[in-house]
């Protein structure tokens, strides 16, 4: 068992509790991402040094507190990262949806319009068709150059890579100490269909913190983040949670490989849209024999229990092996809940899946084994309030 955090008062914000995992375990494991087929590691001391140093380097372009940094990138670290680093200086960051069309004059138009005067895209491909927006813009950083880009004129010494810009950050020297902001400072800001949504650290801590409490989440645990926090309801129970405890959280390589990836993982913690589910239901669907054989049918009976509770445990077992939910024991849907056909299926394999809908309050937990143990570290330091005396 850890020691407490060795804190005089609790962290108000996301970039105080990155430091006090840096502090508590600098040698935990934070954050894994597979690159080329292999799983890269990051330990919770090099994150925060490495967000730091990213700091440096936006200091270093212009970025001061208050700021914002627009983020439009599929799931990677880098995107994390930046973010982190632009909190860390006092910042806000303005997410764009994952898949949404390139950086195009509409887009730029809205960036300036929140003072999102520093942006960061996958590809440098996405900067085509900029020339005529560069005046709003004093940073473009992107994360991959997959084939040679002309620049824009004019703009080419306001673009770099994000590993050019760690470069600067070394070069400037990392910041030692976060801009010490308060709790209700805004955090993220969100395009939702009902408008622009403001969220506090306030408002991501006391998410997390109680995904945290009714899922009894420690820093042992594992997480799976597909969608790379552009949603309101991954930002509270992924981001946050993370922070909290100092679990490990993992990146797939890209979307087209994220099932097998988290395969590989096995996370404890899953939060996925109902469309993710359904995804997942078809993929162990397929993988069953062909409806209508016999081999179809004992397996179908063998979930249903016909045949007892040993035989129903061994096939949910194997199945839950093929969708990389076997140590699954915090399965959150958020959003639109399941059609009752795909929960009855998720259910049949010993995956209860419980709605976590945007900003409210999660269905009750089932009883399970574990909730009989004995209270760990995680249990001591989440009866502290989030913010002290705030």
């Amino acid at each position: 068992m850890h020691p407490l955090p060795p804190f005089s008062s609790t962290p108000a914000t996301l970039t105080g509790w990155l430091q006090a995992q840096a502090r508590l375990r600098p040698a935990g494991l934070a954050l894994r991402h597979k690159q080329a087929g292999l799983w890269q590691e990051r330990r919770w001391w090099t994150l925060q040094q490495e967000v730091a140093t990213l700091a440096a380097g936006l200091r270093a372009r212009g970025f001061q507190p208050g700021h914002w940094l627009q983020v439009r990138c599929q799931p990677r670290p880098e995107a994390l990262l930046l973010s982190l680093a632009a909190l860390w200086l006092g910042g806000r960051v303005r997410l764009g949806h994952p898949g949404a069309a390139p950086l195009s004059r509409r887009t730029a138009a809205s960036a300036e319009a929140h003072d999102a005067h520093f942006v960061l895209l996958d590809r440098a491909d996405d900067l085509a068709g900029l020339a005529d927006l560069q005046a709003g813009l004093h940073w473009v950083g992107y994360v991959e150059r997959r084939a040679a880009v002309t620049l824009p004129a004019g703009l080419q010494d306001r673009v770099q890579s994000s590993e050019e810009l760690l470069l600067e950050g070394r070069a400037a020297g990392a910041l030692d100490e976060p801009i010490q902001g308060e709790a209700d400072d805004t955090a993220f800001l969100l395009q939702t269909e009902q408008g622009a949504l403001s969220l506090s650290h306030r408002d991501l801590l006391e998410g997390g913190l109680a995904l945290v409490d009714q899922e009894g989440l420690t820093h042992r645990d594992e997480a799976f983040a597909a969608r790379a926090f552009a949603t309101e309801a991954q930002l509270r129970y992924l981001l946050a949670p993370w922070l909290l405890t100092g679990l490990r959280l993992n990146f797939p390589e890209r979307l087209a490989t994220r099932d097998a990836d988290r395969r590989e993982i096995g996370p404890t913690l899953v939060a996925g849209t109902c469309e993710t589910y359904q995804r997942v239901a078809r993929w162990v669907r397929e993988a069953l024999p062909p409806e209508g054989t016999w081999q179809r049918h004992l397996v179908e009976r063998a979930l249903a229990g016909r045949y007892g509770r040993l035989p129903r445990w061994v096939v949910g077992r194997r199945l839950r092996d093929v969708i990389g939910l076997t140590r699954t024991r915090a399965a959150l849907l958020i959003g639109a809940p399941l059609p009752e056909d795909d929960a009855r299926f998720f259910a049949s394999l010993g995956v209860a899946v419980r709605v976590w809908p945007e900003g409210g309050a999660a269905s009750p937990r089932p009883s399970r084994e574990h909730d009989s143990a004995p209270p760990d570290e995680r249990t001591v330091q989440f009866n502290l309030h989030p913010w002290g005396a705030v």
